[in-house]
């Protein structure tokens, strides 16, 4: 696909350029506010199967607190600031770890936005597919029309795909035919890759659409939106 499209923005972990702590309540707010149409998060299972927005397994980069996201409750997860005192501070504080529920609780205010919701492979490997998703199924059904669910995993996009109406978006390593005829295979939605992965003198392959993340240049968004990117994920939306 090389048809010249304007790409849409997606907030990669809020808004978390230097100004908000990423994956924060803040951030996914100061995101929606300056009108970014997709916000991105990343979700782990902790220890009694809920769902938090956490990019790490550990509380550290975010929370300088010791711990693995897998062997604690939810209670107590809830109770851990995510306002990356290494970076800004107490600027932040309190800002206390958001569970999936309240950042779709957020997005009500704000209609015309969607999540892209990331399956993070730490917690489906520790849980396994079976708890993992009878957790995360009747959530999804529940706000299917406002999620994209995102992952690595080629097994979880596919169980998506197979049992709800989620759309999808496989995130892949490798341009190469290869991954084409994986693409092929699994037929997710979306296709999503660093920027550097894709050639710039290549048309996309026109069955997808594409995400690209990476990105620091608006000269570049351009080149992208020219080569037929439909989303491109930043960290400043502004």
């Amino acid at each position: 696909m090389s048809t010249e499209i304007t790409p849409l923005l997606v907030a990669h972990r809020g808004f978390c350029n230097g100004k908000y702590p990423e994956n924060s309540m803040s951030a996914f707010r100061a995101a929606l506010e300056a009108g970014a149409p997709y916000i991105e998060l990343d979700i782990q299972m902790t220890k009694d199967h809920q769902f938090v927005v956490l990019h790490n397994s550990t509380f550290m980069s975010t929370a300088s607190v010791e711990g693995e996201v897998t062997e604690t409750n939810f209670s107590d997860c809830m109770k851990i600031s995510v306002h990356q005192p290494d970076l800004y501070g107490d600027k932040f504080y309190p800002d206390n770890m958001p569970s999936l529920q309240d950042v779709m609780d957020l997005l009500e205010e704000f209609p015309e936005a969607k999540a892209l919701v990331e399956i993070k492979s730490h917690s489906l490997k520790v849980f396994g597919q079976q708890i993992y998703f009878e957790k995360l199924l009747p959530f999804l059904n529940e706000y299917g029309d406002n999620i994209v669910v995102i992952s690595f995993s080629k097994e979880a996009i596919d169980f998506v795909n197979d049992n709800t109406e989620c759309r999808t978006a496989w995130i892949f390593k490798r341009w190469n035919n290869a991954t084409y005829e994986e693409a092929l295979d699994l037929m997710p939605d979306i296709l999503m890759c660093n920027n550097k992965i894709i050639p710039k003198d290549e048309a996309l392959w026109e069955e997808f659409e594409f995400m690209i993340y990476g990105v620091k240049d608006a000269d570049d968004v351009l080149h992208y939106g020219y080569q037929g990117v439909r989303y491109i994920e930043v960290d400043d939306v502004e």
